[in-house]
């Protein structure tokens, strides 16, 4: 599943700015994510999963579902802030582009 989907998620904030008719005013939103971003993203998927015993592949599936692994996505608030790649519940922004 991850190999699949390694580029869909490389390039991902590229077209972000425009989802669903919102503008998302993303900072660096043509920037594809750097090798290191894309390890971060699947290293953290893959330790999240062994430490929660939730299949790795459903995390993955959020994340694709939510922001397609743009990590410069902002948070969604229809009264609650849900913010980041799964999308959290009251949570906080991070903007993901300017990590290693």
């Amino acid at each position: 599943m991850w190999n699949m989907n390694k580029e869909v998620i490389r390039v991902s904030c590229e077209n972000a700015a425009t989802w669903g008719g919102l503008n998302q005013n993303l900072p660096n939103t043509a920037a594809k994510l750097t090798d290191a971003q894309l390890s971060a993203i699947h290293d953290s998927t893959l330790q999240v999963s062994k430490e929660t015993d939730v299949d790795a592949r459903l995390i993955f599936g959020v994340i694709l579902q939510e922001n397609h692994g743009c990590l410069s996505i902002r948070r969604t608030n229809n009264g609650v802030s849900n913010p980041g790649l799964m999308q959290s519940h009251n949570s906080v922004d991070f903007i993901g582009n300017d990590a290693p």
